[in-house]
């Protein structure tokens, strides 16, 4: 911690607590309605780097952790969380208040939003580029707001559309500019086959320990800028171009999975982050053979672009039976997934 934000925790077990069941039947205990003991979690700033010397730092308040799971749906609370929950897990959300908390299940506001998984900051404040409200802004993006257009009821449908299937919490810049914040840690994984036929086709699992390992302090999340004309999301590096090239491909977007690829511009090196996105995506994609016109049109794409790059890997498919099952059926294949008449002469040619 840096000396500005140096804290220590202090926690304080409510093993007797009690709260008022969804249906407001009348309080019982925290074991029977199955959440067992709680702990009330406080953040004691501290001034110095010592931790163990430090003394309590009265210029800064005390927060305390609140208690996400047992915020009622239609609560303030509840609404943050239900907001934050596509990004992560709730047992890795700290919401934070410096209001006065009795009890770890007390109501509050929360002021500061932590995600450490993905080395994110919230902080609640007011200013002119909010227009005067109460707004959670960014630490790691400066001067950008969670954004009221997280509400679907709020937001134009182009927008709602573009951003479909992607899990996201929407963020604001002071200008009116949309930015889609998307974890790197929730892996899209695709529809087990045993699953009903109305099931998504697209899941996401939040990534195991090794999977985290492999995410920088830069690419633990990815910020999509919405494009003004609410037509593409603008992929700010290669490891979150694969990311969202993934999540279209697994749900069949074949004519928005092309447009990813072609949008596509980092030509730096894959890293550990990149390369698992990377694999990953070429275990997902089945044989030429059994591909449909678009995707195999989609593979050599994806072939093209790795060959223009400097990511350094190499072609997992073959890229000749790719090529003359897309002549064969170049007829069926969509306008939006056709390759440009200079890429389809260059792979002819060789």
């Amino acid at each position: 911690e840096a000396d500005d934000d140096a804290h220590v925790l202090r926690v304080v077990l409510d093993a007797g607590a009690t709260r008022t069941t969804p249906q407001g039947t009348g309080p019982e205990t925290a074991a029977a309605v199955g959440l067992g003991p709680c702990a009330l979690v406080q953040r004691v700033p501290v001034d110095g780097s010592d931790l163990l010397a430090a003394k309590p730092d009265a210029s800064r308040p005390t927060l305390t952790l609140l208690h996400t799971l047992t915020a009622s749906p239609g609560s303030p609370l509840g609404a943050l969380a239900l907001a934050l929950a596509p990004l992560e897990a709730l047992s890795h959300v700290l919401l934070w208040t410096s209001g006065k908390v009795a009890t770890a299940r007390d109501r509050a506001c929360a002021e500061m939003v932590e995600l450490p998984r993905l080395r994110l900051r919230f902080r609640a404040r007011r200013g002119e580029e909010g227009g005067g409200r109460l707004r959670l802004w960014s630490d790691e993006h400066t001067g950008m707001f969670i954004s009221g257009a997280n509400a679907t009821s709020s937001r134009c449908p182009r927008t709602t559309a573009l951003v479909a299937g992607v899990p996201h919490v929407m963020l604001e810049h002071a200008d009116g500019r949309l930015a889609a914040l998307v974890s790197a840690a929730m892996v899209p994984v695709p529809r087990p086959p045993s699953a009903p036929a109305w099931a998504p086709l697209c899941t996401f699992v939040p990534g195991g320990a090794r999977w985290v390992a492999n995410l920088g302090s830069a690419s633990s999340s990815h910020l999509f800028a919405v494009h003004p004309s609410r037509a593409l999301l603008v992929a700010p590096s290669a490891s979150a171009a694969l990311h969202l090239l993934t999540i279209r491909l697994l749900r069949q977007e074949y004519a928005e999975a092309a447009g990813v690829v072609r949008a596509a511009g980092d030509d730096t090196p894959f890293g550990p982050d990149a390369r698992q996105l990377f694999d990953r995506l070429c275990a997902l994609l089945p044989p030429s053979a059994t591909c449909a016109p678009d995707l195999r049109a989609l593979r050599l794409h994806i072939g093209l672009w790795l060959e223009g790059s400097a990511a350094d890997a190499a072609f997992p498919w073959d890229v000749a039976a790719d090529l003359e099952g897309y002549v064969a059926n170049h007829a069926h294949v969509s306008a939006a997934c056709r390759l440009a008449p200079s890429d389809e002469l260059g792979l002819l040619e060789r």
